[in-house]
């Protein structure tokens, strides 16, 4: 692991992990199969209520974004390019999911050279 930025959102941490998939066997969106939305704003997709809610959204690149609130924390993935998914997590406070998932993608092609 490599700390490349150690503050990276207004003096925020944001921890990103690069997790390599098979694009033939994974499906980021089994989690949404046969489920319908609670919730849809400014294009925000909410499943669920409570603690195990969760978001879905489609991100600037096309791809879609699923973020998770924990206790401290929002957990995110985001499927990247054909084998690999983003996962990062931030700050609570950051409420803007789309702007936290812009902000990710625009690191991640940084320092991938994607």
């Amino acid at each position: 692991m490599k700390i490349v930025n150690e503050r990276a959102v207004d003096d925020s941490l944001v921890i990103f992990r690069l997790v390599y998939i098979s694009k033939a066997t994974f499906n980021q969106d089994a989690a949404t199969e046969n489920k319908h939305p609670t919730r849809v704003h400014d294009g925000i997709e909410k499943y669920g209520e409570g603690e195990g809610a969760f978001f879905r959204f489609i991100g600037g690149d096309g791809n879609p974004t699923f973020v998770s609130n924990w206790p401290n924390s929002r957990s995110a993935r985001h499927l990247f390019s054909d084998g690999i998914q983003i996962r990062y997590q931030y700050a609570l406070k950051h409420k803007d999911l789309k702007a936290m998932d812009g902000f990710a993608l625009d690191f991640v092609k940084k320092i991938t050279r994607k």
